[in-house]
């Protein structure tokens, strides 16, 4: 539990209340277990749905943080592919 700006206590819960009331959406169901390629590679349905997944999390995380007043560092880790000498 935190506080916003105005000092009202904010929970899991209250996020995503409106979500449950009136059923989670697809896209917000929790992930079903990964689909492997014979290569080794995940298929390509199943990433681009867990990637819309994903990414919609991250956004709606985005306007809650706004409308909170809250102060996020978010941060993210990854290869660099540009073979510019990433760290």
């Amino acid at each position: 539990m935190s506080k916003n700006k105005k000092g009202k206590d904010t929970t899991v819960t209250d996020i995503y209340a409106p979500f449950i009331a009136e059923g989670i959406p697809e896209h917000l169901l929790p992930p079903e277990p990964p689909v492997y390629k014979k290569n080794g590679k995940l298929k390509t349905a199943y990433y681009e749905k867990q990637l819309a997944r994903l990414q919609t999390e991250l956004v709606n995380l985005q306007y809650w943080v706004a409308q909170e007043g809250l102060r996020v560092v978010i941060v993210f880790e990854g290869r660099s592919g540009a073979g510019k000498g990433g760290v």
